[in-house]
């Protein structure tokens, strides 16, 4: 609590550990500090704990029996990245519905397919939830209506089937929770004293929950960036009277917008790569002992870089249906939720200048989607599941 309050945090490496036997080697860099040793972060800056401990007026912990092995031979590292990919997904999970709405409006796609009498007869809840999203983003859209009778049957998977594939990633982000959820409220410790004093050696350290849940994770992010970004190609091809290819104003002087969906497909190839189950792999530790490890470390750093990637993949499909929008349906109303999303692009995005560098304008929109201001200024107007 001391640490805490005066803002004291360990040094902790990053790597280390392969998630059984307890998250060992960074455990013992946190374990180090709460006894006066090792590094920590104090006052903006990385200090010996000990100089640390003694400017901020803290005493170290002096350890009784079993203490010290509490505190390293547990699933805590692993499940502290479980935890901040959880909370973050929850953002990305209905920013990347926002998205799919806004690519779905200013494709000209059908709306029809996103209404709640088609979705109640599956039973996926994470399907009707996204269903139920997309449906709203686009109430009292005048672009939709623009095109109600234009005789198209059916639309591409990524934009008719956005209830079906983000869908099933909701359901397995909720499944993963579950699990998360599960460790966070156990105990991870060995060997146990249980109630009646018997001391038992047990693997309650072993992280194989944590890694499954974070693989499902990473499965479930890498898809929805394969998905926007095959929502980005559609725009790529352009739609004839609406809008030309690569969504120029100038084609055949202007490249519009093609690097940004190469740097969307280059990231959604990389998050593919990534999303490879960390769980499935092993190597034999502690002189055959260990066995069986579950790498759950691993499965929880490489979900955060897709998690990343992710942001920026989503802010680029935004600004290119958001530049879409430009082009071809600036005069008409937006819907309600996709209103908002255009008029905080345009804070962002320089659409009536042409060609230009782009980095800014993806890092600004990443960066609304990972601080949540995306999701805040879509929410003042309609609720999201």
């Amino acid at each position: 609590m001391c640490f805490d309050f005066m803002d004291i945090l360990p040094v902790i490496p990053e790597k280390g550990s392969v998630g059984a036997s307890g998250d060992l080697a960074p455990l013992g860099h946190m374990a180090l500090a709460l006894i006066g040793e090792g590094y920590v972060f104090f006052k903006g800056r990385e200090w010996s704990t000990r100089t640390a401990l003694k400017k901020a007026r803290v005493k170290p912990l002096d350890l009784h029996p079993k203490e010290g092995l509490s505190l390293i031979n547990g699933t805590q590292v692993s499940t502290a990245l479980a935890i901040k990919a959880l909370l973050d997904g929850e953002c990305l999970l209905k920013s990347a519905d926002i998205a799919g709405a806004l690519s779905v409006e200013n494709s000209f796609s059908s709306r029809r397919v996103f209404k709640n009498d088609i979705h109640e007869i599956k039973a996926h809840p994470g399907q009707k939830e996204a269903a139920k999203n997309v449906y709203r983003m686009l109430q009292g859209s005048e672009i939709v209506q623009s095109h109600s009778n234009c005789g198209k049957v059916q639309d591409p998977y990524s934009f008719r089937c956005i209830p079906h594939i983000h869908g099933a990633c909701r359901d397995s982000y909720t499944h993963a929770a579950e699990m998360i959820n599960h460790e966070i409220n156990s105990v991870s410790d060995n060997p146990l004293i249980l109630k009646d004093g018997t001391i038992v050696s047990s693997g309650h350290f072993h992280a194989e929950h944590v890694a499954q849940a974070l693989d499902f994770l990473a499965i479930s992010f890498s898809e929805l960036g394969a998905v926007s970004e095959r929502r980005t190609h559609f725009f790529m091809k352009g739609v004839e009277g609406k809008f030309h290819p690569f969504v120029t104003s100038t084609p055949g002087v202007e490249s519009g917008y093609m690097i940004a969906h190469i740097t969307a497909s280059a990231l959604a190839s990389e998050n593919k790569t990534l999303a490879h189950p960390a769980s499935v792999d092993s190597l034999t530790t502690s002189g055959g002992q260990e066995d069986l490890v579950s790498m759950a470390p691993w499965a929880g750093h490489k979900l955060l870089s897709i998690q990343k990637n992710l942001s920026t993949i989503l802010a680029i499909e935004l600004i290119v249906a958001g530049a879409a929008n430009t082009l071809a349906s600036s005069a008409l109303q937006a819907g309600r939720g996709t209103g908002p999303v255009l008029t905080l692009l345009g804070a962002y995005c320089a659409y009536r200048t042409g060609d230009r560098s782009l980095a800014s304008e993806i890092n600004s929109v990443a960066q609304c989607i990972q601080s949540g201001l995306l999701l805040k200024t879509v929410s003042q107007s309609i609720h999201l599941e």
